[in-house]
């Protein structure tokens, strides 16, 4: 590899070629002769246009070492506006609360690159830290330092991934080079946080349980849109910030699809309506009565204000109490549902019903044990020993059909 703005040493091409070689006899000698020349005159252009182009990249100042970073500290602050490799990194999360968690964390991570006490930088201050010269080896020291700091490695990976974010934005800006931008993300890489002890997935006797659990506690009323909640919770798999923000005129009850408009992404994501939850949906929808509001709502009070999420957990955790169930948490529904769409569909169909970007977010979510990798090994064909040739054979057709 060589330096941005070097070229590489290179034999001209029309000393590399055997004008004999490229005649098939003798009579052919003077058409060889010609392109022979025509090549090595290309070739000469070729340096004198390299030669002129080095020439104006030294004098402009305009060349690049592999390693290179703007020197003047105070560039990041001379991008036009909207350009701010921080701008546009927090710009990118979504609006709300998770925008303002994640300009904290930037913060956060800001003052650990500076040297500097916890929450005594200014978002301004964020924004003159030069980011763009920050080196291979305070990314070292910044990964290290997370990972003293904080225990659970999603934590220590949500730090590091906001500094990989700002630096790619400092590439895409112009103010480091590709090679510093990739050593920069080599020293700041993440792992995988593996299992967790807290999720788990919900069996079908469970969830029997949880519903019938639902049915018997509470007025009618209640009744019905607790049911209608953990079925829509079990056959769609969606957030419990997802559920909450459900709106009446969101549930197409022709098409039998909900349309969630507030996702963790940003993007709006149908959902398709399992045949059986359409009539717990139904039922609450009779009990609720037709207003406009919020689709879960409190079965007191005419105001169709929105179940909180909390509001949510705490009515699960009486229910499943009273069932017997085990501790879970509303992700659990989730894991539990991309499992179970695992086990009979692939990896790209249950990214799309989860509303991921990318199949690897969705494998996350799988939950299943040794159990069936064993089934799907088995599962295999393979003649048992001992079997004679014309079983073999009939075994093979069979198969083949």
């Amino acid at each position: 590899m060589h330096p941005a703005g070097s070229s590489a040493t290179r034999t001209p091409l029309a000393g590399r070629l055997d004008p004999d070689r490229l005649t098939a006899s003798a009579g052919d000698a003077a058409p060889a002769g010609r392109f022979a020349r025509f090549v090595a005159k290309g070739e000469e252009q070729r340096v004198r246009d390299e030669q002129g182009r080095t020439t104006h990249e030294l004098e402009s100042g305009s060349v690049r070492p592999q390693e290179w970073a703007d020197s003047d500290p105070t560039a990041i602050l001379q991008l036009p506006g909207g350009r701010h490799p921080v701008d546009l990194t927090i710009g990118r999360s979504k609006e709300g609360k998770s925008r303002t968690e994640f300009a904290r964390k930037v913060r956060s991570c800001c003052e650990m690159l500076a040297g500097a006490e916890p929450r005594s930088m200014s978002t301004e201050d964020v924004r003159a830290f030069p980011w763009h010269q920050v080196s291979v080896e305070q990314a070292e020291d910044f990964r290290r330092a997370i990972y003293a700091r904080y225990g659970p490695q999603t934590t220590r990976n949500d730090m590091v991934s906001a500094v990989r974010r700002v630096v790619a934005q400092c590439y895409k800006a112009g103010l480091m080079s590709a090679l510093r931008h990739d050593l920069l993300l080599d020293a700041l890489y993440t792992l995988a946080p593996g299992p967790s002890s807290k999720r788990r997935r919900l069996s079908s006797l469970e969830i029997a349980d949880l519903l019938a659990a639902c049915e018997t506690l509470g007025t009618p009323t209640e009744r019905a849109r607790n049911s209608a909640i953990v079925a829509l919770f079990w056959t769609s798999g969606m957030r419990v910030g997802e559920l909450v923000n459900i709106r009446v005129d969101d549930w197409d009850r022709t098409g039998n699809t909900i349309l969630l408009r507030d996702t963790k992404n940003g993007r709006n994501h149908v959902v398709f309506v399992h045949p059986g939850t359409s009539g717990y949906l139904e039922r609450w929808l009779g009990f609720r009565g037709p207003g406009q509001g919020a689709l879960f709502c409190p079965t007191r009070g005419s105001e169709k204000r929105a179940l909180s999420p909390c509001g949510i957990r705490y009515i699960l955790r009486k229910r499943a109490d009273a069932a017997g169930v085990a501790p879970f948490g509303c992700h659990d529904f989730r894991r539990t549902f991309a499992t179970c769409m695992l086990e009979r569909h692939d990896a790209f169909l249950v990214s799309s019903l989860m509303n991921h970007k990318k199949p690897q977010s969705t494998m996350v979510y799988d939950l299943r044990g040794d159990e069936a990798k064993i089934a799907a090994v088995a599962g295999l064909y393979l003649p048992s020993l001992g079997t004679t040739a014309s079983g073999n054979e009939t075994a093979r057709r069979r198969s083949a059909a």
